[in-house]
């Protein structure tokens, strides 16, 4: 197992000391072919069939080969990600269609709130 899957990246718990039931993914990993794992998703927003994703790191935490071939698929098929490093203030920056962030711009929690109901108010308008 990826030694990052070994434990909460929030918490710091130990997989094998959390009950997370069937959020440990292990049950269906020998299912399924080769390396295909799957992920979690920690934000998702809706409003008018687009999708807002947002990825939460520790400060400067990756994001794995897995996520970011998911992230880039989602982005190209036309939804938002955004990559947030950090408990506040936090780094908070958009995936673009080759799963890299680009640029990043430092922000307190509630700005980070402020820029998601942002992008709430304008979700279904044109780009």
């Amino acid at each position: 197992m990826n030694e990052q899957l070994r434990k909460c990246p929030t918490c710091l718990t130990p997989v094998a000391e959390a009950n997370l039931g069937l959020r440990d993914y292990r049950w269906v990993v020998e299912s399924l072919p080769g390396r295909v794992a799957p992920m979690d998703i920690d934000f998702a927003l809706e409003k008018n069939g687009r999708f807002l994703f947002i990825e939460f790191k520790p400060t400067g935490g990756g994001v794995s080969v897995g996520a970011r071939i998911l992230y880039k698929t989602l982005v190209r098929a036309g939804h938002d990600v955004w990559l947030v490093q950090g408990e506040g203030p936090v780094q908070a920056g958009p995936m673009d269609r080759n799963g890299n962030v680009t640029f990043a711009a430092e922000m307190s929690v509630p700005e980070l709130a402020k820029r998601v109901r942002m992008w709430f108010d304008g979700a279904g308008e044109e780009r």
